[in-house]
């Protein structure tokens, strides 16, 4: 995965979406954000297992991918990032160098499989 970012969008979709997540939960998995790059841009996913929500992103996607980083690091990082173009580029070894201007940071990430499926919500029943 390798995308670049305006840093205000991502930390307005990223906010709403990590204060889902769940910190202490049994599963770890559960503490991480799913970031899924493709043509559409980025999507953010979080969720607790009762709760999820996601958060569209217009995004520059230079390599499709979906990686789970820690909602609250990620969050805390993006935050202190100046407001210019981040830059996420995954290994395959599911490490995340995270680059804006000069800041330069390096995540470990879980594997998208471990990520709880998403809902699929197309097509379904009104609620009024």
């Amino acid at each position: 995965m390798h995308i670049r970012v305006e840093r205000d969008a991502f930390v307005d979709a990223l906010g709403p979406v990590q204060s889902v997540v769940e910190v202490k939960k049994a599963l770890p998995i559960l503490s991480h954000v799913l970031l899924d790059a493709s043509q559409d841009g980025l999507s953010l996913f979080g969720t607790d297992l009762d709760v999820g929500l996601r958060k569209q992103v217009a995004a520059e996607v230079i390599k499709p991918g979906a990686i789970t980083l820690s909602a609250k690091k990620l969050y805390e990082v993006a935050k202190e990032l100046p407001a210019a173009i981040i830059e996420f580029q995954a290994d395959p070894d599911l490490q995340v160098a995270i680059s804006c201007q000069r800041s330069n940071f390096r995540m470990k990430g879980l594997a998208r499989e471990e990520f709880p499926s998403l809902p699929d919500l197309r097509g379904g029943g009104e609620l009024t």
